[in-house]
């Protein structure tokens, strides 16, 4: 995989900016499908878009911090 000027791979880079997108765009649909359902019958329904987001956040914050301190590793080791 080719390396970028910051040490960290391309590739692993984008996917994580993919997921991330895909993740906070799935995130932000169900909040829109529950403000919808809140304000069509006028009652606070459970939020059900609360498990995407912390499902989601499960998988990228540790996915994020594992290449972030692996890029600097390899920064420090030159």
């Amino acid at each position: 995989m080719a390396e970028t000027t910051d040490g960290s791979t391309a590739g692993g880079r984008t996917a994580l900016k993919v997921v991330t997108i895909v993740w906070l765009a799935g995130t932000g649909i169900h909040l829109l499908i529950w403000l919808i359902m809140c304000f069509a019958t006028l009652s606070l329904h459970s939020p059900f878009f609360i498990w995407p987001l912390i499902g989601g956040a499960v998988i990228v914050v540790p996915w994020y911090l594992a290449t972030r301190n692996r890029s600097s590793e390899r920064i420090a080791r030159g």
